[in-house]
C-alpha cells in the first residue's frame, strides 16, 4: 500500500469481550483503517486479521457501483454472525482488505466520475455471475443486462429490478405484468448461457 498513512488500530464490532480463542467462529478480529493517495486522490482502505497479518494470504474484496466496501463486505447484523464475509475469512486464517473506490465510502468524492449505476446502465453487453459459496444453500445467479439485473436462485424465487430507477435493488419487478417480457427475456439469456456452459444438475432449475 504505497504512501499508506498510519491507522489507528480497533477492535472490530465482532469481537466481544468473551471471544475464544483458537475458535474460529468466535476468535476476536482486529480492524485497521489505512489510507493513500493515488494520482492526487485520497482513498480508504479498511484491514482485518485474527492476530496478525503477517505471513497470512491475503483476501482483496472490491465492491460494485451500488454500495461501499464496508456495508458491503463488513455488514454487522445482531443475531448473524456471520455477515461480514471479512470476518468469516479472517477466522479461517486470512489477512482481509477492502478499499471504497473514488467516490464512494471514506474515499475522496471531490470530482464527478463517470463509473457510477447511473453512467453504467446504458451498456448493452450482459454480464453474467454465479455464487456458490459461504451462506448459500443452492446456486445463485445473476445477468446484468442494460437497464436490467435479474437474479436465479435455485431455491428461492427470482428478483428483477431496474438499477436506472431503483440503483437500490429495494423493487422486485418479477410480478409486475408490464415488466413480463423483460423478465422473460432474461430468463431465456440465463437458460441460453446454462446450456452453453454446460453447468451441473446442481444448476438445473435456472
Amino acid at each position: 500500500m504505497n504512501e499508506t498513512q498510519q491507522a489507528a488500530r480497533m477492535p472490530s464490532d465482532s469481537g466481544s469481550a468473551d471471544a475464544g480463542a483458537g475458535t474460529p467462529e468466535r476468535a476476536a478480529v482486529q480492524g485497521i483503517e489505512h489510507w493513500t493517495t493515488k494520482n492526487g486522490v485520497r482513498l480508504f482502505l479498511w484491514e482485518k486479521f485474527v492476530g496478525t497479518p503477517e505471513g497470512k494470504p491475503v483476501v482483496l474484496f472490491v465492491h460494485g457501483s451500488s454500495m461501499a466496501s464496508q456495508p458491503t463486505f463488513d455488514l454487522h447484523v445482531p443475531g448473524r454472525p456471520d455477515s461480514s464475509v471479512m470476518d468469516w475469512f479472517a477466522r479461517r486464517g486470512f489477512a482481509c482488505v477492502t478499499v471504497d473506490m473514488e467516490g464512494y465510502g471514506r474515499s475522496d468524492k471531490s470530482r464527478d466520475i463517470p463509473c457510477d449505476i447511473a453512467n453504467g446502465a446504458d451498456a448493452q453487453r450482459p454480464v453474467l455471475s454465479e455464487y456458490h459459496a459461504i451462506g448459500s444453500s443452492g446456486g445463485a445467479f445473476m445477468l446484468r443486462h442494460g437497464r436490467y439485473k435479474y437474479c436465479r436462485y435455485v431455491h428461492a424465487p427470482p428478483q428483477l429490478f431496474d438499477l436506472e430507477s431503483d440503483p437500490g435493488e429495494m423493487r422486485n419487478l418479477t410480478g409486475d405484468p408490464a415488466h413480463r417480457e423483460v423478465l422473460k427475456i432474461h430468463r431465456e439469456m440465463l437458460q441460453m448461457w446454462k446450456r452453453r456452459t454446460e453447468r451441473s444438475e446442481g444448476t438445473k432449475d435456472v
